[in-house]
């Protein structure tokens, strides 16, 4: 069975639940000292009540961006990487949700989204990130920002964008609505 490294740093990337996505996307953790933190674009927030019951599993709690609730964490060896997190993060609309957590390497920098936040890069963050670069297109959401945010990028050299005319007036809609 795998113990719980002295500290590390995991980025979510697979998240399993109804209605509600991971609400961060980084979890740095020293067991040692019993701190840790969660990152969600540029926002970070310290974790709370930080227990380890065995020398596998930790116990803690976040708030970020508005959403709060408590993390049940399990280290597991995968195929893919050691030292993985297995997640279960409690909201505390009673919401449920099951994360599975890679390991950050030493030395190579996480790779993050582009956060509308982040106002005077956030276009220059797109461009360069690899998944618009090889598909010309990036979807992103961040409800930490406005509840419901969703955005996408497209680039119009590379998708061709059409133009149509609505079948009603919606001005019919809106003089009705007021």
């Amino acid at each position: 069975m795998p113990q719980l490294p002295d500290k590390g740093e995991w980025e979510i990337y697979h998240g399993r639940g109804i209605i509600w996505t991971p609400p961060f996307e980084t979890l740095t953790i020293d067991f040692a000292a019993k701190t840790g933190t969660v990152q969600l674009g540029p926002e970070v927030a310290s974790l709370t009540n930080l227990k380890v019951p065995a020398p596998n599993k930790f116990t803690a709690e976040y708030n970020i961006g508005g959403k709060n609730g408590e993390i049940e964490g399990e280290c597991v060896d995968t195929t893919t990487a050691k030292d993985s997190l297995r997640l279960e993060l409690s909201s505390d609309k009673g919401g449920k949700i099951i994360a599975e957590c890679n390991p950050v390497q030493p030395g190579k920098s996480r790779r993050r989204k582009p956060s509308l936040g982040d106002k005077q890069n956030f276009f220059v963050n797109v461009l360069r990130d690899p998944d618009f670069q090889s598909k010309g297109v990036l979807f992103g959401d961040e409800p930490s920002l406005v509840r419901c945010c969703k955005w996408v990028v497209i680039d119009p050299n590379r998708h061709k964008l059409r133009v149509w005319q609505k079948s009603s007036p919606t001005q019919d809609f809106v003089v009705a609505g007021q």
